[in-house]
């Protein structure tokens, strides 16, 4: 079973319990010899490493390591301090943002995510893309191809979280019109898209105007300070 690592806490001297999750589960495992860096399994003590792993069920409240085989690691990254930081966002999210039974909807669109970091894809795009993702999965659900009040196609002049998505001129009311053109198409690619590497590379002043977006709402909706913004965005 293939499962991308999310957090590791210390259980009973060098073992470690596992929190991941696969394809149809959020699930946690304890690891006999974790903390110990001549261990076998020392290679797991990552958070977003990729492995596929046999489990044991034996006496105690978690399923035991049996054995792994590595898939991916994050330290495949580590002389690209944007992708990693990147990776930070990606973690942060996942387990702030979203809670532990269905963090599992996930799966693919993180594996899919750490995959384009590590073939080289835009950092800017790929965590804009995830965030649109753990959005979706806490039901935020929100209109891109029209404007949310009158759905007019004409006129559209911004973007607001909290209305649901692009409106018109017309139906601007309190929020602002603090997007440009290209970064609103943007914004509307990296809700639409499905596939990471088909958003197209950003610059920094359209990403960070795409980021403090995304900060705010996540702010004052989810109560969350997304501390892995600050370096990410440095």
């Amino acid at each position: 079973m293939k499962v991308i690592i999310l957090s590791i806490a210390n259980y009973k001297e060098k073992d470690g319990i596992i929190t991941a999750i696969s394809e149809d589960e959020s699930l946690s495992f304890l690891v006999r010899g974790l903390f110990d860096p001549k261990s076998k399994n020392a290679a797991l003590n990552n958070p977003t490493t990729v492995v596929d792993i046999e489990l044991v069920k034996k006496n105690g409240k978690y399923p035991n390591l049996e054995s792994y085989s590595l898939v991916s690691s994050p330290y495949l990254l580590r002389s690209d301090l944007k992708r990693l930081s990147a990776i930070q966002v990606l973690l942060e999210a996942t387990l702030k943002l979203v809670i532990e039974e269905e963090r599992f909807y996930l799966y693919q669109d993180l594996n899919d995510a750490l995959s384009a970091l590590k073939v080289g894809v835009d950092p800017n795009s790929v965590v804009l893309m995830y965030l649109a993702r753990v959005l979706k999965v806490n039901g935020y659900v929100f209109s891109i191809n029209k404007c949310t009040v009158c759905g007019t196609k004409n006129d559209i002049v911004a973007f607001s979280f909290y209305d649901g998505g692009f409106l018109c001129k017309e139906h601007l009311g309190e929020a602002k019109a603090d997007l440009s053109i290209e970064q609103m198409l943007l914004l509307r690619n990296v809700f639409g898209s499905s596939i990471y590497s088909s958003i197209e590379k950003m610059n920094e002043e359209n990403a960070a105007a795409l980021l403090m977006k995304f900060d705010e709402y996540i702010k004052d909706s989810f109560g969350v300070n997304m501390k892995s913004f600050d370096l990410f965005l440095k």
